[in-house]
């Protein structure tokens, strides 16, 4: 379900190992509230600093994202100006980046948890483990499915949140069984949806859902080649 190549594509051709694989996988496709607008400014000075940015360079993005004002109408008048001290704005063209530095935190929490072996997803090779994709706000997780397992992510980002300012929509957050048998009660202790039988969500502008077959993956990866084929 990552990445393709044609019609025949890689994700195609992961769906049937994905589920033979012991123990079983779930895939959490997170949704963070209103992600952009929620940054705390001070927070992301904190990261770029940390990954090694000169003073220089956090200097000019401070000149982009800070000096903001915000006035609210009521009664047909408006108040005083207020500062806006989180957000990065979204016309901006450093905007995706700004949020994926932010994120970083969040990646870097999740690879410590990994190596420590409270984390785990795929093992693709001895030395080679999936966990998580991420694009721009697009959040996913692939684990082995373990309470402990959700358990320990979940503390991860909750941790986040507190030092980003972001916060976790648990209702539009998406968990996948990846096999079509019954879940393990747990998971609707969560708080987030658990994708149903015929139940398809995108992530990423791919197809998922429990019981995906392969031959529905690639009709539906085909059409998407035929339609950017036309513009």
């Amino acid at each position: 379900m990552f990445g393709g190549s044609g019609a025949k594509n890689v994700g195609s051709r992961r769906v049937k190992p994905l589920r033979d694989i012991e123990p079983r996988l779930l895939f959490l496709q997170l949704g963070f509230v209103k992600a952009y607008d929620r940054v705390e400014h001070q927070f992301l000075w904190q990261t770029m600093h940390a990954m090694g940015f000169s003073g220089k360079t956090i200097k000019l993005v401070k000149g982009l994202a800070q000096g903001g004002y915000a006035k609210v109408h009521v009664n047909e008048d408006f108040t005083r100006n207020i500062p806006i001290q989180r957000g990065v704005r979204q016309s901006c063209p450093l905007a995706s980046y700004l949020f994926t530095l932010t994120t970083q935190a969040l990646m870097d929490s999740i690879r410590e948890g990994m190596n420590r072996g409270s984390i785990t997803g795929i093992q693709i090779k001895p030395d080679l483990q999936l966990v998580h994709r991420l694009f721009a706000n697009d959040i996913g997780f692939c684990l082995q499915m373990k309470e402990e397992n959700f358990r320990e992510v979940r503390k991860k980002i909750a941790q986040f949140e507190l030092a980003s300012g972001a916060l976790l929509n648990v209702q539009k957050s998406v968990i996948s069984p990846m096999r079509d048998e019954d879940p393990p009660s747990w998971l609707e202790a969560t708080g987030c949806i658990v994708a149903a039988p015929g139940e398809r969500f995108k992530y990423l502008g791919l197809l998922s859902g429990r019981d995906i077959q392969t031959e529905e993956y690639t009709a539906y990866v085909k059409l998407k080649y035929e339609k950017k084929l036309k513009h």
